[in-house]
């Protein structure tokens, strides 16, 4: 085996084994949730040329049948997204309503109650990050405030002192 029989050999083994999970998780969960019709439909498009150029150009047989299969799958997840569209996006999450979007329905996103000390601006980031991050800011402002118009420089040293 030459090193373009070993690469194309790897390479349909890999187109294969990426389609299958995503095709196997839309089944499983029945949503289409994040899938792209357009993708799939690019890859069914590429996977129907390279059989033919496999076919016809290099008489791999092969791996036009693995292009075959690939653009198979391909179909089925386009078959998918057309049976699981939006209307599974909005049955998937039962505990919250439902907002028209650009004509789509989406489901709300899900608010997960926060520790007091994540109250206020950050609500919908709790972590550990940005909670350093605005205790950082609380306490410049404080220093700001003892401290009255000591310009940029004060608030800088108060920000490194506080990091």
């Amino acid at each position: 085996m030459n090193s373009i029989s070993i690469l194309s050999t790897l390479a349909m083994a890999v187109g294969l084994a990426a389609a299958l999970p995503q095709i196997l998780q839309m089944v499983r969960t029945r949503s289409a949730s994040g899938q792209s019709a357009l993708g799939w439909g690019m890859g069914l498009v590429t996977n129907l040329s390279m059989a033919y150029v496999n076919e016809v150009g290099f008489g791999a047989k092969a791996l036009m049948a693995s292009n075959l299969l690939s653009g198979t799958l391909c179909l089925a997840a386009i078959a998918l997204i057309g049976r699981f569209g939006a209307a599974a996006d909005v049955a998937s999450d039962v505990a919250a309503p439902a907002m028209p979007i650009a004509g789509r329905i989406h489901p709300r996103p899900v608010v997960v109650p926060l520790a007091p000390e994540h109250q206020g601006s950050l609500v919908e980031m709790p972590t550990t990050e940005f909670a350093a991050l605005r205790d950082a800011i609380l306490q410049v402002d404080e220093a700001r405030g003892r401290r009255g118009a000591e310009g940029l420089h004060g608030d800088r040293d108060a920000l490194l002192a506080a990091a």
